[in-house]
C-alpha cells in the first residue's frame, strides 16, 4: 500500500529525504460523544490505496491489514476505515493550508 494525497487532504508533512516521501493527511477537529456534548479531539486521517496484488489478497482473504504504530507507548486511539467516498487526486501542485517538515527517527 502507498499514502496517497485525495480530495480531502489538507496538510502535508514532508519527507526528511528523497526517499521518504511526503505524507498527505486531512487534519480535523472532531467532536467525541456520542450527542456530540464531549470534548474536541485533533484527529489526523492518512489515506492509503493497496496495489492491484494487494487488492486481490484482500478480496481472497483470509488475511489482515495491519496498523503499526512505531515508539508510540502509551498507544493512542486509532481506527482503520474503507472509505469509497473519498478519491485520490493528483500530488501536483501542493495546494494545502500549510506545510511543515517533521524530523525523522
Amino acid at each position: 500500500m502507498k499514502p496517497v494525497k485525495t480530495d480531502r487532504s489538507n496538510f502535508v508533512y514532508l519527507g526528511p529525504t528523497v526517499d521518504i516521501g511526503d505524507a498527505w493527511v486531512e487534519r480535523e477537529t472532531v467532536q467525541t460523544g456520542l450527542d456530540g456534548a464531549g470534548p474536541t479531539v485533533n484527529v489526523v486521517w492518512m489515506d492509503w490505496q493497496p496495489s492491484p496484488e494487494e487488492r486481490q489478497a484482500i478480496a481472497a482473504g483470509p488475511g489482515v491489514i495491519r496498523l503499526g504504530i512505531w515508539g508510540m507507548e502509551p498507544i493512542p486511539p486509532v481506527s482503520l476505515e474503507v472509505r469509497p467516498d473519498i478519491r485520490v487526486v493528483d500530488v501536483e501542485p501542493p495546494a494545502v493550508e500549510r506545510v511543515e517538515r517533521v524530523p525523522h527517527g
